[in-house]
């Protein structure tokens, strides 16, 4: 397989990305468990773990779909791909947590807790970007069409009133705190 020009760029791009996503996702992971860790030992030990987790993903999705029994050649993502996936992420929670007992000095029970609840933020930080990117092309299919135009604007105003709304509601949720706390 030979990588193209621009794959090569993607990959430059999203290296230092993604070290400093697995960086903040073991933090993360970390203070959702009690556990004090720096920034820096984080990236370290997140990176560690999630760049060969990941590449074993990779292959065990592509090994297992190539290897299924519905090869229907219109269907791109099999249920065997769904298998490879998961079998990656349970591998992502395991090697996860032998490295982590490793790291915390034996706190099996810590290291399990700290494994799954970074693989589960993993999770949700790919759901959350992939939603992200359909709904900026659903924008830019949208944008095309110069009939269907004023849907962004209504979209765009509603989104804006939204943030506005909830950025008020934090506001006086802040401000009754520490009317609470100066009493």
């Amino acid at each position: 397989m030979k990588l193209d020009t621009w794959e090569v760029m993607s990959l430059i791009v999203s290296f230092p990305l993604l070290t400093m996503a697995a960086g903040l996702l073991h933090q993360a992971a970390c203070a959702l468990s009690d556990r004090e860790v720096v920034y820096w030992r984080a990236t370290f030990i997140g990176a560690l773990t999630f760049f060969p987790t990941l590449g074993l993903t990779i292959f065990l999705t592509i090994a297992l779909g190539e290897k299924g029994i519905d090869k229907n050649p219109e269907v791109k993502f099999t249920t065997m791909h769904a298998l490879g996936m998961l079998a990656g992420i349970g591998v992502m929670a395991l090697v996860g947590s032998v490295a982590y007992t490793l790291v915390f000095q034996g706190a099996v029970l810590k290291a399990i807790q700290v494994s799954i609840i970074e693989v589960l933020l993993r999770i949700l930080l790919a759901v959350l970007v992939g939603a992200l990117v359909l709904v900026g092309l659903a924008c830019g299919q949208i944008w095309r069409d110069p009939d269907q135009r004023f849907l962004l604007y209504w979209a765009g105003g509603g989104f804006g009133a939204f943030v506005l709304v909830v950025a008020g509601i934090f506001l006086v949720v802040a401000l009754i705190r520490r009317g609470a706390q100066t009493r």
